[in-house]
């Protein structure tokens, strides 16, 4: 059973994180660090597979109007694709609302085709190659 909860830094530690993300996340000086922001630059969320962190998401809310979506997650997200698409884009959705965001941008790596398609399947565009 999924449960969302309120994100906390430390969630990122105990989340066993698949690729690229673990390699994006130990190539940052302080990843730690980095959740911290996370967690005070706008509203971000843990979903646990029972006491598992299964993944972290979140928006950094930029200025008025716009912000960066995010996603740290481990190999519990194949085991639950469902699960895990809906609690995302019911995030999204959310959040988008409550903070009247007209614009949500993300980053992944040009080579990461499972998450590009994930991406897409959330309503996401690309605007570069």
């Amino acid at each position: 059973m999924l449960e969302i909860r309120q994100f906390e830094p430390e969630n990122v530690l105990a989340l066993n994180a698949r690729e690229p993300d673990k390699s994006i996340a130990h190539s940052l000086p302080d990843y730690y660090k980095m959740a911290e922001q996370y967690a005070t630059h706008g509203p971000a969320w843990t979903g646990y597979y029972g006491e598992v962190p299964m993944f972290c998401a979140g928006i950094v809310l930029l200025w008025p109007g716009c912000g960066e979506g995010w996603a740290y997650t481990s190999e519990l997200v194949r085991e639950f694709p469902v699960a895990f698409h809906r609690a995302v884009h019911k995030g999204l959705e959310r959040v988008a609302k409550e903070y009247k965001l007209r614009r949500v941008q993300i980053s992944i790596p040009k080579d990461h085709l499972v998450s590009r398609n994930w991406a897409y399947r959330l309503g996401f565009k690309s605007e570069g190659a």
